[in-house]
């Protein structure tokens, strides 16, 4: 998973996003936060539910990137929480599971994409593309790289 989908990442050609990713698994986050990281996007990484909902009080984001199930409760959760905070920031959940049940949840707690791990890179880079899409067409300035709420 390291090698590949960072190489097939590096191509991504949509905008540098601001990127929550929510992952209780280290290893995981590692790997994840690094390969969004190269391919240009801003990253911060929480373990908890908790962690989330403090840098979406801090931070504004385009994206928030999620297990669903965490130590401290589920994303579902910090994404309805998050939007009062972070109100147009696009959801995508990355999960072990595949189900009907737990994609319609998802979808019903506004999470816009849903992806089963092991995570594809064209599936990732397909996901992030159309979240780009899905958010309104006023990005801050490029030489804004800051992603601290004002």
């Amino acid at each position: 998973m390291t090698g590949g989908i960072g190489r097939a990442l590096k191509t991504m050609s949509t905008r540098a996003q601001k990127i929550l990713l929510v992952e209780d698994h280290t290893d995981t986050a590692v790997v994840f936060s690094r390969v969004l990281r190269r391919d240009g996007h801003q990253v911060e990484v929480a373990h908890t539910v908790q962690d989330a909902e403090k840098l979406c009080e801090q931070k504004d984001f385009d994206l928030l990137l999620c297990d669903i199930e965490l130590t401290d409760g589920t994303s579902f959760h910090l994404l309805e929480r998050a939007r009062k905070t972070c109100p147009t920031a696009v959801g995508i959940v990355i999960s072990a599971h595949g189900d009907d049940q737990r994609r319609q949840a998802a979808a019903k707690a506004g999470f816009k994409e849903y992806i089963v791990k092991p995570v594809r890179a064209e599936h990732l880079r397909a996901a992030i593309e159309r979240s780009s899409q899905i958010r309104p067409a006023n990005p801050p300035p490029a030489s804004d790289q800051s992603m601290m709420r004002p």
